[in-house]
């Protein structure tokens, strides 16, 4: 399978988010700057579409907080990627220079990758079930006054009141949904390229 890292172990990434228009450096002028061999650019919704589509997913987790469950994989956070050689050190001036476009750094291998494929798969499954368990409480209100408007008489329906519902359903898996947050952000830092500076 081809993969956003190329042939190597791994390799980092700087990825902006900005306008068609905004002039990013060539690659021959991004080879001098971080002389470095092995450069290449790619557009969000372009070649390796899903992995990066994974990382901007992660950026609307952490944007959105861990109520953003509702068409969460919208949202986009990154427009271009820019892959360099492992080998290549973040450059001061490059950061400063396009301050403002950039979303992040990051040196990721094939298991990173994995483990965020994991996560945004998680997150995904269980914000799904999350919203099915939420709208059974509109279901059993919307029950409730139904069996009043027919004047029916039905304990196991009429029973739980709007409170104890609320009880039950309201904040429904934050703990849950929290803690995938938070192992994101754990990945996030092991992903992080940091400055030598």
């Amino acid at each position: 399978m081809r993969s956003l890292i190329g042939n190597q172990s791994s390799a980092k990434f700087i990825f902006f988010c900005c306008e068609k228009d905004y002039k990013l450096p060539n690659i021959r002028e991004v080879k001098k700057t971080f002389d470095t061999e092995n450069v290449n650019y790619y557009v969000h919704g372009g070649h390796f579409s899903s992995q990066i589509q994974r990382i901007n997913s992660m950026f609307h987790i952490f944007y959105g907080g861990n109520g953003s469950l509702n068409n969460w994989i919208n949202g986009s956070y990154i427009s271009i990627i820019l892959r360099l050689d492992a080998s290549a050190e973040r450059q001061l001036f490059f950061d400063l220079t396009h301050f403002g476009t950039i979303v992040t750094h990051l040196h990721l291998n094939n298991n990173l990758l994995s483990e965020l494929e994991s996560f945004t798969n998680s997150f995904t499954d269980l914000s799904y079930r999350i919203s099915r368990v939420t709208d059974l409480k509109e279901q059993l209100k919307d029950t409730q006054i139904l069996i009043n408007q027919l004047s029916i008489q039905d304990e196991t329906i009429s029973n739980p009141t709007s409170e104890a519902l609320d009880h039950i359903f309201n904040n429904f898996g934050d703990p849950a949904k929290a803690e995938i947050v938070n192992r994101l952000q754990d990945w996030y830092q092991r992903a992080y390229w940091k400055s030598d500076v």
